[in-house]
């Protein structure tokens, strides 16, 4: 038996009264009534984030919420489909305790044997075969690659139109889209040529990975501002476009970390993990973020991530390429992130009536007007047990309802006490 289903048919065979709605304690469908002829339903979860240690994880409050939502979509007549769009397992929020990670097949091993509950519930429904299931990368997980997927969740659908990215087609007449939505940014999206030589075609992440191992360990440990200035770039006048770039680069950096300072991090200290591929073990902020010193930068990493960024949005299949500067200043932007369903697909593909993005972590749902009369965008939020972005509120899901006429998208919340509730209509 695969590593990371262990006990995953037992659990199932001494469930199999619950999961099926009989015995004492029946489960309560999330929706009443029964599947709709000439209907299409559509359930879109995503950014879990689970972890692989309870002690740092962001969703441990709410992983049994989950594994509860997920029974009860389960035997649901009226859901067709699910789609987990990205950050379901989490591999780059790991503090700094937590080391090196060497292997990512072995991270995410760790990481589904941390989360068996939810991982069985998930397997409990694309087992049962009525409703698919769908996977759908994400930026946390860009490195779950689709063997590692499948070992997880023998059987589910994997959507991928190049490594570390899906967009996912769907509805009766293909007019939805679904995607994580990091394609577009340029700290989280997947990188094949920056590094490419470190990398050795094994892992695909981007500054995002790093800077995501610093705020883990800053939260840990109080979430206190940075302690340290960063040195001055030392932008030349007349500079070129090349040194503003990466001026850029710096200046994301430097306003990024200074909420989320390290007890004993320095510009120059080598703590930051890695030890994937053929990275170091340890890394410091001056090996990530440029200076202009002497005429050349002085980043270990990272040295060609803007005049590579053009090629890189070619490989991931960017529609409208975003200017290296604008990509960089735009990836802390949470209205960035959603405004790319306009320009990205409203704009490029008039087939397509509803997108539905991750990544934000904020919870929203537009419906369009004047030129987008018609069209729908939904963001599905987060399950992680404390969010700070949109409206700070978790366990938050969206619900597409396809027909040959038009779509019905909803977005709900998933209280404690099992309740169902509609954030936005």
């Amino acid at each position: 038996m695969k590593p990371w289903s262990l006990g995953a048919f037992g659990v199932l065979c001494a469930s199999a009264a619950s999961l099926c709605g009989c015995g004492e304690n029946p489960v309560k469908p999330l929706f009443e009534g029964n599947h709709e002829e000439g209907k299409q339903t559509t359930i879109v979860i995503s950014d879990l984030h689970l972890g692989a240690d309870a002690s740092f994880a962001e969703d441990s409050a709410n992983r049994q919420y989950l594994v509860d939502f997920l029974k009860r979509l389960k035997v649901t007549p009226s859901i067709d489909e699910l789609v987990l769009a990205g950050d379901v397992f989490d591999g780059w929020y790991l503090p700094f305790s937590y080391g090196p990670i060497k292997d990512y097949a072995v991270l995410y091993r760790t990481i589904a044997k941390a989360n068996q509950e939810v991982v069985d519930a998930i397997n409990a429904i694309i087992q049962d075969g009525r409703v698919k299931v769908t996977y759908v990368p994400g930026n946390h997980d860009v490195d779950f690659s689709r063997p590692m997927v499948e070992e997880a969740f023998p059987g589910i659908n994997q959507t991928r139109d190049t490594a570390g990215l899906g967009a996912y087609r769907t509805g009766l007449r293909s007019e939805i889209v679904i995607e994580h939505g990091h394609r577009y940014n340029a700290f989280c999206a997947p990188d094949q040529l920056t590094d490419a030589t470190l990398k050795q075609k094994k892992v695909l992440f981007g500054p995002g990975y790093f800077f995501t191992r610093i705020a883990a360990s800053s939260l840990l440990s109080g979430h206190n501002p940075r302690s340290f200035a960063f040195p001055d770039f030392g932008l030349p006048e007349g500079a070129s476009k090349h040194l503003n770039d990466n001026k850029t680069f710096y200046d994301v950096w430097n306003g990024a970390t200074s909420t989320i300072g390290v007890p004993g991090m320095g510009f120059e200290d080598k703590v930051i993990p890695c030890g994937l591929a053929g990275f170091a073990d340890y890394y410091s902020l001056a090996d990530l973020v440029p200076l202009y010193r002497n005429g050349v930068l002085t980043n270990t990493l990272f040295q060609d991530f803007d005049t590579n960024w053009a090629k890189v949005q070619t490989v991931n299949g960017v529609k409208d390429p975003l200017d290296f500067a604008v990509a960089v200043a735009e990836a802390a932007k949470l209205p960035a992130t959603d405004a790319k369903a306009y320009t990205q697909y409203f704009d490029m593909d008039s087939q397509v009536d509803v997108v539905v993005f991750g990544h934000t972590h904020a919870p929203m749902l537009e419906k369009g007007t004047g030129a987008y009369a018609g069209k729908t965008y939904a963001n599905s939020g987060t399950w992680i047990d404390n969010n700070g972005d949109g409206d700070h509120s978790t366990r938050s899901f969206v619900k597409v309802v396809s027909s040959l006429t038009g779509d019905e998208t909803v977005l709900y919340g998933y209280g404690t006490d099992g309740s169902v509730t509609v954030k936005q209509q």
